[in-house]
């Protein structure tokens, strides 16, 4: 069974890892909570102030996975994303303030 991992870009000490998304985002906020026991002065500065949590999914590990069942181009037909062989896949969550 694969799993699925994130990660902050923009905060160390922030990952996540599950099964489902529902586990990962949930993996995700338990490093956060944790992150926000610690003394005040090693709390990153982002999550002192009120934040919000964006998801970004990388269509490359889209592809690889299902590379297996559909070829490239039924994949592009049938999502309208064309895959770049260049990048290199990974899962990422972006920390910043709402806007207001």
């Amino acid at each position: 069974m694969n799993s699925y991992s994130a990660y902050a870009e923009n905060v160390e000490g922030i990952y996540g890892a599950g099964d489902i998304l529902k586990e990962v985002k949930q993996s995700v906020q338990d490093s956060i909570d944790i992150l926000m026991t610690l003394d005040e002065d090693e709390i990153p500065s982002v999550l002192k102030e009120e934040y919000e949590l964006n998801f970004v999914f990388e269509t490359q590990s889209f592809f690889e996975y299902y590379g297996d069942i559909f070829s490239r181009a039924a994949l592009t037909r049938l999502t309208g994303i064309i895959p770049d062989r260049k990048r290199t896949s990974k899962s990422r969550i972006v920390i910043k303030k709402p806007r207001i």
